[in-house]
């Protein structure tokens, strides 16, 4: 991941590690600073922090100027805001406290907290952001109290995560071919969650109904936008 400074002509990777060390997979969904000093994104890399070992993504924040990079999962947190495009996404990682469908508060490091908004209606159905957003929607309506399951055995989280991780391995994918597979599995992984959310709305283990709806059509938006995905160009330009 890069930042390009177009009035001085410089781009700077940010996508590094406190020593400056290359991350070792794949990052997206980039949020600037108003001023340019601070580049929150999401990641699975797993040599950006030390001990990051819970082999998921984080959410990573790096400051330009000193440099460092630090990461939501190790650091307490106060309130402050960051201005983002309108193509921010709303990924989140454990710890992070979600408010509503489309507004995703995340604990990020150096004691800050950071609210990322970004708006459906805004975003192109065949676009990465699109799809990126609402992963967030969804994952902010499973996170909404009180809790949606009341089983035992819900693995909904989890299902979006695979989900999700696919989704950021087509956009660091280095050919055509990855990216279309991914996003392939990507789709399945989509319907998968779908069926799955049927199957606990049977066992009457999801409540209330209203959020159980609000949740199923923002999953079939969310396969909705990822074959639009596939269908692009987006991975002929990998």
């Amino acid at each position: 991941m890069f930042v390009r400074d177009r009035q001085v002509g410089t781009t700077e990777r940010v996508s590094v590690a406190s020593d400056g060390t290359q991350g070792d997979d794949s990052s997206a969904g980039p949020a600037l600073s108003v001023e340019g000093r601070f580049v929150a994104f999401h990641s699975v890399t797993t040599n950006l922090v030390a001990g990051d070992t819970n082999g998921t993504y984080d959410v990573f924040v790096h400051d330009r100027p000193v440099p460092t990079t630090t990461t939501s999962t190790t650091q307490p947190a106060t309130t402050t805001t960051l201005s983002t495009v309108p193509t921010t996404t709303v990924t989140t990682a454990p710890n992070t406290t979600v408010t509503t469908a489309s507004t995703t508060t995340v604990f990020l490091p150096s004691t800050t907290t950071t609210t990322l908004r970004c708006e459906l209606a805004q975003l192109p159905e065949d676009s990465l952001a699109g799809v990126e957003c609402v992963i967030g929607a969804v994952r902010a309506t499973l996170n909404e109290a009180p809790p949606a399951c009341g089983c035992k055995h819900c693995s909904l989280e989890p299902a979006l995560d695979r989900m999700a991780g696919r989704v950021m391995r087509a956009d660091g994918a280095t050919s055509p071919k990855k990216c279309e597979r991914n996003l392939r599995r990507a789709g399945r992984a989509a319907k998968a969650l779908r069926a799955r959310v049927a199957s606990l709305t049977l066992r009457k283990c999801l409540a209330p109904d209203d959020r159980v709806a609000t949740l199923d059509s923002e999953i079939v938006d969310l396969a909705s936008r990822t074959r639009a995905l596939l269908k692009s160009r987006f991975c002929a330009s990998k």
